[in-house]
């Protein structure tokens, strides 16, 4: 499951939702490059999401892996229900839903019986980095000149139409960004490990809905030691209400 450890910035830089620009005279549209940046920052502010996230794998002998987790996330509160589900099964099972509320984790396999963890005050995902570090790990990427950015056109997206945008960041670059996303809050950054072999760049096309300027889509296709990985990330409702409660009663905490 290495692979699945190598896409936060994918999944970082696929939240990205643009800033909407008012009536008036037409505005002049940014360089991709400010435009994506702008886009980044806005995504900071994501109250809540409802996410879709689907990744391959290749293997040998042409097997494929395939996790697809989709659920919705409360970014604000810092709290989720998603169900992931593995073709063919992984951890021995085909399915695991989590839920994280009240400052609890709760997850169970399939039909299985709920499991509980955490202790109702401290944040469950306090070691998963806040959106605003994720912002300035891969606004720091994309501002690399390194960095490429450019306008594909324009293409339908479900029922809207969509710019669609593409951002190559070089190997380097990523894993760079990659390390300032996990790197002690207020403490002297950690000396770099050197680059992994095989470790890929990024190439990251995302779909970017004209009427809403929201992220509707973002995909990423590379290959990691020559095993194929593909992963799509979908977004939808964005900072529309969202309802996460614990499946079953919290425990009392003596």
């Amino acid at each position: 499951m290495k692979y699945l450890r190598q896409s936060p910035l994918i999944l970082a830089t696929a939240v990205l939702v643009l800033g909407g620009c008012g009536p008036g005279a037409a505005t002049p549209t940014p360089e991709p490059r400010d435009e994506v940046v702008d886009a980044l920052r806005s995504t900071a502010e994501l109250q809540t999401v409802h996410a879709l996230l689907r990744i391959e794998i290749g293997g040998l002998n042409s097997d494929t892996t395939t996790v697809t987790i989709e659920g919705d996330v409360d970014v604000k509160g810092r709290e989720l229900d998603v169900t992931a589900k593995f073709e063919p099964q992984l951890f021995g099972s085909s399915e695991i839903r989590v839920v994280v509320a009240e400052g609890f984790v709760f997850n169970r396999q399939g039909d299985g019986s709920w499991s509980i963890s955490g202790d109702g005050v401290q944040d469950p995902l306090a070691m998963v980095p806040t959106t605003a570090r994720i912002a300035e790990a891969v606004e720091e990427a994309l501002r690399d000149p390194a960095t490429t950015i450019r306008r594909e056109g324009t293409e339908d997206c479900g029922d809207a139409r969509c710019d669609r945008i593409r951002a190559e960041i070089p190997a380097d670059v990523a894993w760079r960004a990659l390390n300032r996303m996990i790197e002690p809050v207020g403490q002297p950054a950690p000396t770099l490990q050197p680059l992994p072999s095989g470790f890929p760049g990024f190439a990251i096309d995302l779909w970017i809905e004209q009427e809403t300027t929201w992220l509707r889509q973002a995909t990423n296709t590379t290959a990691v030691d020559q095993n194929p990985l593909s992963i799509i990330v979908g977004l939808s409702a964005h900072d529309e209400p969202v309802t996460i409660r614990p499946p079953v009663p919290v425990p009392v905490i003596q």
